[in-house]
């Protein structure tokens, strides 16, 4: 059991740190409007943290990997929708974006960990 939340956990995070620095690195604001470039970059950024996050959960915890890879990107989704259900003023292009791209690149993760050689170990 702690096995399983922890790795949830510490998949979340290793998706919501990075996105967060990347805002605070480059002075942008996630319910601002941003830019062609920022849009896409954060995009990327997000599917690649994402999947990276589905990967750390479905490692940590071991067995049911593509399971905690999902609730991973459930949280993200989750975020994404509160994101969206807060702030009606912003265009909300990157927490759509955490919906449909971002939350199933984590179940990605999740997947392509249970398909590795080393999983089987």
């Amino acid at each position: 059991m702690f096995r399983s939340i922890s790795g949830v956990l510490a998949g979340y995070l290793t998706f919501a740190i990075p996105f967060k620095l990347l805002f605070g690195v480059t002075r942008s604001h996630e319910f601002a409007p941003l830019s062609p470039a920022m849009l896409i970059t954060a995009i990327v950024f997000g599917i690649v943290a994402g999947f990276l996050g589905g990967y750390v959960a479905a490692r940590m915890a071991g067995k049911k990997p593509v399971g905690h890879a999902a609730i991973v990107g459930l949280l993200i989704a989750v975020w994404g929708l509160l994101s969206l259900a807060v702030e009606r003023e912003s265009e909300g292009w990157v927490h759509i974006a955490a919906v449909l791209l971002m939350a199933p690149a984590a179940a990605g993760g999740g997947y392509f960990r249970s398909r590795s050689p080393e999983a089987e170990l």
